[in-house]
């Protein structure tokens, strides 16, 4: 059935021999361009079933349009949805395969699936993971986004999944000639993963001289710290977070790990509710803090969390062990 601007879009063109129509498929065009921002605010603000039936008016429209195709997957993914994820992101491969956005969203859907599979499971979403990752990296290797996931995945990954410390390195190195920061940022992990912890330290403090905005590096760069136990640092780079994203939750996530690692309970705990009052949505406070809840007794506290990680983040990575915890609560035990 057609819109009411579809038929006013036939109409001007017979009356006006089509020399009006180029303006009036440019104002639909404008719309549908609205729809795909309405979709991504959506998303951004986890109104997802209002989010996904937007992106699916955009779809109709623009069915190969990869950003629409991410954003649909995205949702799908937040719900842990993660088969017809993988399904809209296959599709819109099917029409543009060298889409490099496509492959490296289709890399993290696989990446996030063998977070919650079995061993076998592991393996195989693990090699399709790499395999996307390998196309992107063949079709631009001087993306450097690519190169960023491409070196994650390389120094995480165990022998047997594809991992490789030594190619990952390398292809840091070649990232300073391309871009310094991103670079640096990719060798920082590199050394984090070898347990080179000054090595990794350096690299970070590099990369907010040359980027003080990446905000995620403060985040990387205080658990570094932790993982030295030198928690004075920690602390004082997660508080450098603070100041300067007032607004932000996850520096509080940091700081509540770090007063974790130092038997800090009731601080940490603070820090952990402070990041959901920032934003609800970051499932990793929220399970952290019903977790110490729970190993305190406190079960009715516990509960609610629990409760609300499986309300607000069905696509959680823990969302089975949230479940079973608050089963055994339910039950009284």
């Amino acid at each position: 059935m057609k819109t009411i601007l579809q038929i006013s879009v036939c109409i001007i063109a017979v009356l006006l021999g089509g020399e009006l129509l180029s303006g009036v498929t440019a104002a639909a065009q404008q719309s549908t361009d609205a729809d795909l921002e309405r979709a991504q605010k959506l998303l951004d603000t986890h109104s997802y079933d209002e989010a996904r039936l937007t992106v699916d008016v955009y779809l109709k429209t623009h069915p190969s349009d990869p950003e629409a195709v991410v954003i649909k997957s995205d949702i799908y993914s937040a719900l842990g949805e993660w088969d017809r994820a993988l399904k809209a992101l296959e599709e819109g491969l099917s029409a543009d395969e060298d889409n490099i956005d496509l492959l490296l969203a289709l890399a993290v859907v696989y990446r996030e699936k063998l977070m919650r599979s079995g061993m076998f499971g592991k393996m195989s979403n693990a090699k399709k993971s790499k395999n996307e990752l390998e196309k992107a990296f063949q079709i631009d290797p001087k993306h450097v986004i690519v190169r960023r996931e491409m070196v994650f995945y390389l120094v995480h990954a165990p022998g047997f999944a594809g991992g490789d410390k030594g190619r990952g390195g390398r292809i840091a190195l070649e990232t300073v000639e391309l871009d310094e920061a991103e670079g640096r940022l990719q060798l920082a992990v590199v050394h984090r993963q070898n347990e080179e912890y000054e090595e990794s330290v350096d690299q970070f403090k590099q990369v907010i001289e040359l980027d003080p905005e990446k905000d995620f590096v403060y985040f990387m760069l205080g658990h570094v710290y932790i993982l030295m136990s030198d928690f004075l640092s920690a602390e004082q780079i997660f508080r450098m977070y603070v100041d300067k994203w007032p607004e932000a939750a996850l520096p509080h996530d940091g700081l509540g790990d770090c007063y974790t690692e130092q038997k800090r309970m009731d601080d940490a705990i603070a820090q952990y509710e402070l990041a959901l009052d920032k934003d609800a949505w970051v499932g990793d406070s929220r399970f952290k803090v019903a977790e110490l809840y729970r190993k305190r007794k406190n079960y009715e506290k516990a509960a609610y969390h629990y409760r609300r990680l499986l309300e607000l983040n069905p696509g959680y990575v823990d969302i089975g062990k949230a479940k079973k915890q608050l089963r055994k609560i339910e039950k009284g035990r």
